[in-house]
């Protein structure tokens, strides 16, 4: 390759007829310093050009950074993704055993209730059928009673007067006549229906 130096230095024979020296000479030094421009504009774009390709590098070092970073995101948001929609079926199945369980033990409480009332209908019959043969055999054992009036031969006997010969002689403390209480059984009353016994909850289990 001829460089800007050999076009300075090189030398032609001399011929008849031929070009003029200092034109070719001049020629020669423009040609030179156009290669000297044109050498010196070549390194600046190899310059630019080495820096351009560490920027294209760099780039593509931080194209190849965000791609991986975009790629881990996109993954993070996938594994995030799934991770809730576990959780959300997780607390969607849990709720799910939860009402399942509350209503379980509200039936068992409703069935628990109607027995009680049923057990509370048994004890209050029998407490009213109690209730009623107590007032029967109280009704039984009055009417039982004998009825009493007092008559003219219960009335008291006043003492006699004593004997003449008899009057020296101390006479004896009269003693009280005792006279019988006046008693009347009273009249066999009808025996009243029991009152009808309201069967609640809330009424105490008879012992």
């Amino acid at each position: 390759m001829i460089s800007s130096e050999d076009v300075r230095h090189v030398t032609f024979d001399k011929a008849f007829q031929g070009y003029r020296r200092e034109d070719v000479d001049d020629y020669l030094k423009q040609v030179a310093q156009a290669m000297d421009d044109l050498a010196a504009q070549n390194d600046d774009l190899q310059k630019k050009l080495v820096m351009l390709a560490q920027r294209i590098e760099k780039y593509r070092t931080m194209e190849n950074s965000l791609s991986t970073s975009m790629i881990n995101a996109q993954r993070m948001g996938d594994s995030i993704i799934r991770e809730s929609k576990q959780k959300a079926a997780e607390i969607i199945r849990s709720a799910n055993i939860k009402a399942e369980d509350r209503e379980q033990r509200a039936r068992d409480d409703v069935e628990l209730a109607k027995q009680e009332i049923v057990t509370l209908k048994g004890e209050a019959d029998s407490f009213k059928r109690s209730l009623i043969e107590m007032y029967r055999k109280h009704i039984n054992l009055i009417n039982k009673l004998p009825d009493y009036t007092r008559r003219p031969e219960d009335e008291p006997v006043p003492p006699s007067s004593p004997a003449p010969e008899q009057a020296a002689a101390p006479a004896a403390e009269p003693q009280p006549a005792v006279q019988a209480p006046a008693y009347t059984a009273p009249a066999a009353q009808p025996v009243p229906e029991p009152a009808p016994v309201q069967q609640t909850a809330q009424m105490p289990a008879m012992q």
